[in-house]
Formats: structure tokens, sequence, C-alpha cells
């Protein structure tokens, strides 16, 4: 059992060396931000939706394939009626192309004009810290709408 004075020895070492502790950073982000960056020009390469609107009768497959090659693609949503069905991971691997396909089933909808939105995120290219780590980013929205006979 420690005595009296050694509680207070330890006491005082103790605030001692956690009162002498000091937070000193190693340096300062400052690297360069270009905050005048124009969004990019997204290529549609490939889209099968070729009329405005688009007049379904059965199942449909949208496919699609973008590529931008001023800024890496960071990922894609697709909003069928205002809800996401779709989102993909803005934290994977960026490429300067997207590719793939929706599905859209005819028996699911009512009759009528629906709308599909197909956004492409890109990275902005500024060189801030929040591009740096996957946070900011350039949305560009392609509308259809779709009428279910």
């Amino acid at each position: 059992m420690l005595t009296q004075l050694a509680k207070y020895t330890l006491l005082i070492l103790i605030t001692t060396l956690f009162n002498s502790c000091e937070y000193v950073p190693l340096g300062v982000y400052e690297g360069e931000v270009d905050e005048n960056i124009d969004p990019p020009e997204i290529e549609i390469v490939e889209l099968n939706i070729n009329d405005d609107p688009l007049i379904i009768s059965s199942d449909y497959r949208v496919i699609f394939k973008f590529k931008c090659s001023a800024q890496f693609i960071a990922g894609m949503e697709i909003v069928f009626d205002g809800e996401s069905c779709y989102a993909d991971d803005l934290n994977s691997i960026w490429m300067h192309y997207y590719n793939g396909h929706y599905d859209i089933d005819y028996e699911s909808l009512s009759g009528g004009l629906h709308t599909l939105d197909l956004k492409v995120f890109t990275l902005t290219g500024t060189g801030s810290i929040a591009e740096y780590f996957g946070s900011e980013f350039f949305v560009t929205i392609y509308s259809f709408r779709i009428i279910a006979n």
C-alpha cells in the first residue's frame, strides 16, 4: 500500500507529465486550389433512349456509357420518379468512363408519365482537401420522360 507521500508524489508526477504534452502540427496544408473550374463535358458514348418522351409497353433496359476526359467519373445515381434506384459508391475506383444499365419493370409502373434521371458525378479538379477526400463533385443530370402505355 502506498504511503500518503508516495500518492502525492505520483499525483504531481502524472499532472506534470500531462500538462507538459503539447500538440505541435508538422505543417499546414497549403496546396494550390483553383476555385474557377468549369464543369467538365461528359460525352455520351452509348445511350439507347432516342425519344423524349420514351413510350414503352413492356420491360425496357436503359443502356448507357459515359466518358469524361477532363475529370474522373466518381460514380452515378439513377433516380426514377423521384426515388433513388441505384447509387454507386462515390469512393470507389475513379475512371474516365462509366457504363451500365437500368431495367424498367413495366408491370410495376402505373400508366402515364414517369421521369428518369441519370446523375453522373465527376471530380472537380480544384485540388482542395474536400476533393482529395472524395467529398466534392460536379453533378451532371440527364433527365428523360417515360410514358407507360
